[in-house]
């Protein structure tokens, strides 16, 4: 794994807002001050955490690749949701009861509605 390589999908990600240095320590369990420094390329070495954090950049690069339609909005709305999350969790958990309420109406129940 190329170090340059790896902190420039890292930047990318994360200025075009596909996930969020509180996103990348929650799922690793990192502290933000130290993926912080990883983002910032503050490592001597591409091992430990450091590499644990730019494998987890390349891991959701190739999740919004994939399709350049599906996934990519859906690495989006993961970045948007861990916004909500830190931001407001009442309202994270009222657009989790929404999409569960959606993930239960049948397509029929839909299509029904709409007509």
């Amino acid at each position: 794994m190329n170090r340059d390589r790896s902190l420039q999908l890292l930047g990318r990600l994360l200025s075009a807002r596909v996930i969020t240095q509180t996103a990348i320590g929650e799922a690793l369990d990192i502290h933000p001050s130290q993926v912080s420094r990883i983002c910032a390329g503050d490592f001597k070495r591409l091992d430990g955490n450091a590499l644990r954090v730019c494998k987890y950049a390349q891991q959701v690069a190739a999740r919004t690749q994939t399709g350049r339609g599906a996934g990519r909005v859906a690495g989006e709305l993961e970045g948007k949701l861990t916004q909500l999350l830190v931001a407001s969790p009442d309202a994270a958990l009222a657009v989790g009861a929404l999409i569960d309420a959606l993930l239960a109406t049948s397509p029929a129940d839909t299509a029904a509605a709409g007509a």
